[in-house]
Formats: structure tokens, C-alpha cells, sequence
């Protein structure tokens, strides 16, 4: 019997800059910050450019910070380094929070209470909802970035619409082919 070796996996290491792969030759970077926080940067790069420097990666602005599940850092974005985290990036950041029963919004945060303050829905339109991004979800924001255009889950959080349009539909309002999911709907149940 042949042993097959372990994978070696990454942990969670604050101060690792990561490379995120968009597809199609497009790259964008993170910082992992204290568990569970990431912060995305507003840098990209083609296949055929160079890769930047930590230096260069950490002195792009933050696009936007969020919590992550570990697969991303973990396993599908390889770090390429660490540096020393900044004290205001790694500071943990208002979010809002929805709650779907009494259809109202919350802001959570440092000095709020921990079940958060309620405000008007036109009080959260610069914060991000406090939730826990999958890696595949977090890529398509990237790539949604990188493009210029809106965000599905991003508008879907803040929106929170009677009845959410599909995905494919909302991609197609701005001009974008959403294809990376046609083979799951091609599959027979």
C-alpha cells in the first residue's frame, strides 16, 4: 500500500498577504487580519505583469474588509508573504446587521451593544452587513471590482428586495455574461 503524502495546509497567520486568482489571467491581493477579518485591496494584475511587491500591495487602498471562512487563506489563496499588520487596518469596522423577522437594521460594532443599535436603512448604505463571505463569493466581488460594476450579494444584503432577482438576470442588467455557474445548472438532479 502506497501512503499518499499529507497536504500541507495554511493557517490563519494575521499579516499574510495573500494572491486571490479571478480567472482569466486577472489577480487581485489581501491582507488577512485577526480572525476572521480580511482586507481586499484595490490592486490588480494580469497574468503577463509582474507580481507586485508586499510593499506595493499594502500601499494600494482597501477596496473593502470583510470576514472570510478559512478555505480562502487556508487553501485556495496562496500567501506570499507577511508583514507587520497596521494598527487602524486591522481595527474591526462597523457592519450592519438585517433582521429578516422584524424586516429592521441593526449597526454592530465598538460602541454599540452586542446585539447592535437600531437605525434607519439609509444609516448602513456605506457598511458592509456583518456576515462570513465564502471564498468563491468574495472572488466574484473582486472580479466585480476589477470590471466596475455592482456586486450581486453586495446589493442583495443592502437592498434586501421582497424576492431576489436571479443571479444571471442581475449580471445581465449590466452587460455581463454571468457564465461561471452554467455547469451547475446544466446538471441533472
Amino acid at each position: 500500500m502506497i501512503k499518499e503524502p499529507k497536504k500541507l495546509r495554511q493557517r490563519w497567520v494575521a499579516g499574510g498577504i495573500h494572491e486571490i486568482d479571478l480567472l482569466e489571467g486577472v489577480y487581485g491581493y489581501c491582507q488577512v487580519l485577526d480572525d476572521p477579518q480580511v482586507a481586499f485591496y484595490d490592486l490588480f494584475r494580469k497574468e503577463e505583469d509582474p507580481q507586485p511587491s508586499l510593499e506595493e500591495i499594502t500601499q494600494a487602498p482597501v477596496a473593502f474588509k470583510i470576514s472570510v471562512y478559512g478555505e480562502g487563506p487556508f487553501n485556495r489563496w496562496p500567501r506570499l508573504g507577511k508583514v507587520p499588520l497596521d494598527v487602524h487596518l486591522n481595527k474591526y469596522e462597523d457592519h450592519f446587521r438585517y433582521d429578516s423577522t422584524t424586516e429592521k437594521y441593526y449597526i454592530v460594532g465598538d460602541g454599540y451593544p452586542l446585539n447592535g443599535t437600531l437605525v434607519p436603512k439609509e444609516r448602513i448604505q456605506d457598511l458592509e452587513c456583518q456576515a462570513i463571505w465564502p471564498a468563491v463569493t468574495v472572488e466574484q466581488r473582486l472580479r466585480d471590482l476589477h470590471a466596475g460594476r455592482l456586486n450581486y450579494d453586495v446589493e442583495m444584503f443592502r437592498l434586501r428586495p421582497k424576492k431576489e432577482p436571479f443571479i444571471k438576470d442581475f449580471y445581465a442588467d449590466q452587460g455581463y455574461d454571468f457564465h461561471w455557474i452554467d455547469h451547475l445548472l446544466d446538471q441533472d438532479d
